[in-house]
């Protein structure tokens, strides 16, 4: 750094003017009119000047890096050099503002001097303790000026409690470059002169703060759809999925969290403070419209995306906290505070320059972050709670529609919006969800929503979906079904897939339904007691002792054929069945011979064939034949005959669509739809029926 002019000569009636005069104006305002092109474009430390000190017992010397800042009325500080100070002087300032809200001070004797002083507010008495350099000549110092270590201060105290601040002093010297001997005066020559304070940390109030890291967010999923069993059963997990999610959103929009979205308000402006109290009773609002016994699926859909709103935003406000921590404005004019002993991280009082160029880019990057912010807030203000999603959708079509979408790892901005978004309501002539949908500020062109067609601008968006070039899109949402006749939904589902040409597949399913009921329990029963029997046959009137000459082969055969076989192919289970009645009627039909002595009869011991009537009774065998005759009734039956048994589908998941190439099930209550579900592949089933009369 070069060094700089730090005075210029005041002019006064009647001086007669010398080129060293001018040259020295010139000067002066040519040096900084170049600082501020290289220097500044703000105030505070530019670079440098960093406080330290020495010590043994106590301080002894403090000292301070070369470079240089600016206050924030435009005054210049700078050290070409480190600096060491040793001596010290105690002196009060006077702190005060005034009537434009400016902040100065004011040496305490010069303060009492005045006789008017009107114009100095709310002025304080600060005990400040100036030091001075041990480059001064002890001739230059105050009267009164000691040693630094006479103050006593440790170097605990020193860490904790003392901040050093710069302040600009003027002093006005008599210029002696009069060359008339009969001119008036000489003139003025105004001098500028950087001192240095030691003060108490209390006496100054914290300006700047690196914002707190926020968590992001994770939200729950309805877990286990396959097992709900029944309506009931599938609102019972949908809204205990739900309440998970509830109270971690909730946590965002609740003070003392850690993960307070107020955090971000604070950075922006009152209105987005008030805003945010408005979401905050709207989420409250619409965890109170579900319960038990009425959560839609949908709920969970609007939680994950708002918990992605939210990611997106935590990620960026991240980044942004850190680059640019919150510098308070309020700082007093001719001053530099340079801040805490030996700093690490962000100083709570020091004052940091901010450039002209940052200034704008945090300008920039605020607008995003108010974007971002904005966004999370309109998904809680326009969503459709579920008292009002019937209606809202029948004013569309009163039909089921297909929009192409993105899912995965992009951004919230690049899918769809959802059908659980009020599109309409405007907000100032705008609509908040369109406005921040993306929040980058790009337009949502071929971003569709389910209301386009009923929504004024983007009429075109509807008329384009249904010719649209869909190829790149992965996901298609499944919207405005719930509530419908299960037949009028799966007609115009089909119809969309079928005449829109979807890459998807649908499969129905009754949520109540767990498949023909007299023949699971049939299968059951059959299975349980050939298990059983196989084991008994082996025992002797002594349980411990275990009858080996003989293995029941046949019958072991049908036991290990049955476990081979589902119970969904009703024709293999028959013949298992007649098996099991052919072998059961060999041991109890064989005559044996009279003759005792006889041991085998066609190779079986004769006593085998005691044992099997005994532990397979002709009672069991006919039971087990009428048990069949009835479970093959149920089979003929057409409202037995289904395609799909939810409890089969274990990869069943709710999405609130369907991937390409996945399968879309729909789940009804065998009159109304009441939900949906989606595999991420192709269902291979048997497209007639899965239980044939075999």
């Amino acid at each position: 750094m070069e060094p700089r002019t730090n005075f210029y000569p005041v002019y006064v009636s009647g001086q007669y003017l010398t080129s060293e005069h001018l040259n020295e104006t010139h000067n002066f305002l040519w040096e900084e009119e170049k600082a501020t092109r290289y220097l500044l474009a703000g105030n505070g430390v530019a670079q440098g000047l960093m406080p330290d000190f020495t010590a043994g017992a106590v301080m002894q010397t403090v000292t301070l890096k070369k470079g240089c800042a600016s206050t924030v009325d435009g005054y210049i500080l700078q050290e070409a050099s480190d600096i060491t100070f040793n001596k010290q002087l105690a002196v009060n300032l006077i702190s005060y503002a005034t009537a434009d809200g400016s902040k100065h001070f004011i040496e305490q004797s010069e303060y009492n001097k005045l006789t008017d002083k009107s114009a100095f507010l709310t002025p304080i008495v600060m005990a400040t303790t100036e030091v001075f350099p041990n480059t001064m000549a002890t001739n230059d110092l105050p009267e009164g000026a000691k040693n630094i270590d006479l103050l006593a201060i440790t170097s605990a105290d020193a860490l904790s409690k003392y901040i050093m601040l710069a302040w600009v002093g003027i002093k006005d010297l008599e210029n002696s470059q009069c060359q008339q001997g009969d001119c008036n005066t000489k003139g003025m020559q105004r001098n500028f002169r950087a001192r240095y304070f030691l003060v108490l940390n209390t006496l100054f109030t914290q300006l700047n703060v690196l914002n707190p890291q926020l968590p992001t967010c994770g939200v729950a999923r309805i877990k286990k759809i396959a097992d709900s069993g029944s309506k009931a059963g599938l609102i019972t997990k949908s809204f205990a999925a739900w309440s998970i999610s509830y109270a971690e959103l909730l946590s965002y929009f609740t003070d003392g969290s850690g993960k307070q979205l107020m955090l971000v308000a604070n950075l922006l402006n009152a209105e987005d403070k008030t805003a945010f109290t408005t979401s905050f009773n709207n989420l409250k609002n619409i965890n109170a419209s579900v319960s038990g016994t009425v959560c839609p699926q949908y709920y969970n859909s609007f939680a994950a995306d708002l918990a992605k709103a939210i990611n997106e935003l935590v990620v960026y406000y991240n980044d942004y906290a850190t680059k640019y921590p919150s510098f308070s404005a309020a700082r007093m004019e001719r001053v530099s505070i340079l801040g805490s002993f030996r700093q690490s991280g962000i100083d709570k009082w020091r004052y940091y320059f901010v450039s002209a160029p940052d200034t704008t880019s945090s300008h920039f990057d605020s607008i995003r972050l108010k974007r971002l912010y904005r966004r999370v807030l309109a998904m809680v203000d326009n969503f459709i709670t579920q008292a009002n999603i019937g209606t809202k959708a029948n004013a569309v079509s009163g039909k089921p529609l297909a929009v192409p979408s993105l899912i995965g790892d992009g951004l919230l901005q690049e899918r769809a919006i959802p059908y659980y978004f009020d599109i309409q309501t405007l907000v100032n002539g705008e609509n908040n969800i369109l406005k921040y949908w993306n929040p980058h500020g790009g337009n949502l062109k071929n971003i569709y929503c389910y209301y386009d067609s009923i929504v004024t601008g983007r009429t075109d968006m509807s008329a384009k979906m249904a010719t649209a070039d869909w190829t790149n899109e992965n996901f298609f949402r499944i919207e405005g079904h719930v509530g419908m006749n299960k037949n009028t939904a799966i007609t115009a589902i089909n119809n969309l897939i079928f005449n829109q040409g979807l890459p998807i597949q649908l499969v129905d399913c009754d949520v109540s339904y767990k498949g023909p009921q007299k023949w699971i329990t049939f299968y059951t029963d059959f299975v349980t007691k050939v298990g059983a029997w196989i084991p008994d046959l082996y025992k002797t009137a002594n349980p411990a002792k275990q009858y080996t000459d003989y293995d029941f082969a046949p019958v072991k055969k049908v036991y290990a054929d049955i476990n081979q076989k589902s119970y969904r192919s009703v024709e293999d289970v028959v013949k298992l069945v007649n098996n099991f009645t052919a072998v059961s009627g060999v041991y109890h039909k064989t005559k044996l011979p009279a003759d005792e002595s006889v041991k085998l009869v066609n190779g079986v011991p004769r006593t085998a064939f005691a044992k099997y009537k005994d532990v397979v009774k002709a009672a069991d065998i006919e039971a087990i034949n009428k048990g069949l005759k009835e479970a093959l009734a149920e089979q003929t039956d057409v409202n037995a005959k289904k395609l799909v048994v939810l409890s089969d589908l274990n990869d069943i998941e709710y999405m609130g669509g369907v991937p390409r190439g996945g399968t879309f099930v729909l789940l009804h209550d065998g009159t109304n739809v009441i939900g949906d579900g989606c595999l991420a592949y192709f269902y291979r089933i048997n497209q007639v029926r899965v239980f044939s009369a075999g």
